[in-house]
């Protein structure tokens, strides 16, 4: 399509550019959520899988074998079912490591993307604005919702989100040790030390909330950006009129109907 058609064809449909532009913005935060790919677990999943079942299949090997090591006749039997054993209980062992490692990362990830996420929301919302560059940053995004006289403990799947965090760190700093910050989570309670199926109840659990969250804190941004009541109208004339001369404002006024004709 030539540029000359492409213009005729933003007026037929929106009248204006600008009209345009603000549709194309709005649209982009209110989908954004939406198109939120978590491309670790798309690729992690069939590794899980396989270890799962190496894991089954070696420890029904280890049993079996037990039970055939107590029949031994022979010193020679005794030896080889023995070795096999310890082999066996050395690959059950790598697999729970390897199993607890993969979700272990996999949590990480999953609070890393939304911390990304987040960044790329607000910097494409407000278009590189520096007030809002660190609101990716959890007590940072906090004081914004705040700000907006808006409870953050109410929005849906911030709960889910928080524990998200706290899990993340603390896997990050204390391991598999149950510390203070995760202590309160259901999947973890009475336990000192993780496994990996405490890891995974806990992702399957909250994997969804990250996404629902940030639908939330979109809809926020719409409201601040794109809805004005008379209250936030009256709010922003007057910071403007404390700041310039009628003559000004009235320059200020034509310019801003000007982007609509």
């Amino acid at each position: 399509m030539k540029d000359s058609d492409y213009d005729e064809h933003i007026k037929k449909y929106f009248g204006t550019t600008t009209n345009f532009e603000r549709e194309v913005s709005q649209y982009y935060i209110e989908d954004f959520a939406t198109n939120i790919d978590n491309h670790f677990d798309y690729s992690i999943n069939q590794v899980i899988g396989e270890l799962k079942e190496k894991l089954r299949e070696s420890e029904l090997q280890f049993n079996q074998n037990w039970v055939d090591e107590k029949k031994c006749d022979s010193d020679d039997e005794l030896v080889k079912y023995a070795s096999l054993r310890m082999m066996l209980n050395q690959d059950i062992s790598n697999y729970y490591e390897e199993l607890f490692a993969l979700f272990e990362t996999r949590i990480i990830y999953a609070y890393k993307l939304f911390e990304i996420s987040i960044k790329t929301l607000f910097n494409n919302a407000y278009k590189g604005d520096k007030n809002f560059s660190g609101l990716y940053k959890w007590d940072n995004l906090k004081e914004l919702i705040k700000s907006k006289g808006i409870n953050i403990k109410t929005l849906q799947g911030y709960e889910e989100v928080n524990q998200l965090r706290n899990v993340s760190n603390s896997l990050k700093h204390s391991g598999k040790s149950v510390n203070e910050s995760i202590v309160y989570i259901p999947e973890f309670k009475g336990k000192e030390i993780l496994s990996y199926n405490d890891l995974e109840n806990f992702y399957n659990r909250i994997d969804v909330y990250p996404v629902e969250f940030i639908e939330a804190i979109s809809s926020i941004i719409i409201a601040d950006l794109y809805e004005f009541d008379d209250k936030k109208i009256n709010i922003i004339a007057r910071s403007l009129a404390l700041r310039m001369n009628k003559e000004t404002a009235t320059k200020l006024s034509k310019t801003l109907l000007g982007l609509y004709e």
